[in-house]
């Protein structure tokens, strides 16, 4: 389960911003995402969804694939045995849901609205 795994992490003081790369079928076809650290200023890795708007469940595998990998354990050696202690989503009705998974587990979950609502 994920929330067990993440327990098992050290809360990092920063926020991981999952990031659409476009919100229409025609400037995102694909559907692809960027997540992107805060803190670090960084990417952490890039992620695709089904339908223009990601899905909770589609936020929580990137979440865990950028923490996890494939394998089911922390990223190079280690250097990622930390976690978000936040975590915001630019689709607003997938924040409820991750609250209800991700709080438990010390991680905040928030809406950031995309560029074009601020």
């Amino acid at each position: 389960m994920l929330q067990r795994r993440l327990h098992g992490l050290r809360p990092l003081d920063g926020e991981w911003l999952f990031r659409r790369m476009g919100y229409s079928e025609a400037t995102n076809p694909a559907h692809m995402g960027m997540i992107m650290s805060t803190a670090k200023g960084k990417a952490i890795g890039v992620f695709q969804s089904k339908k223009i708007a990601p899905t909770p469940v589609e936020y929580l595998k990137a979440l865990e694939a950028a923490l996890f990998g494939g394998a089911g354990t922390p990223l190079s050696g280690g250097t990622h045995d930390v976690k978000p202690s936040r975590v915001a989503v630019d689709e607003k009705d997938a924040v409820a849901r991750l609250q209800r998974v991700l709080t438990p587990a010390g991680i905040t979950a928030r809406f950031q609205p995309p560029p074009t609502e601020l």
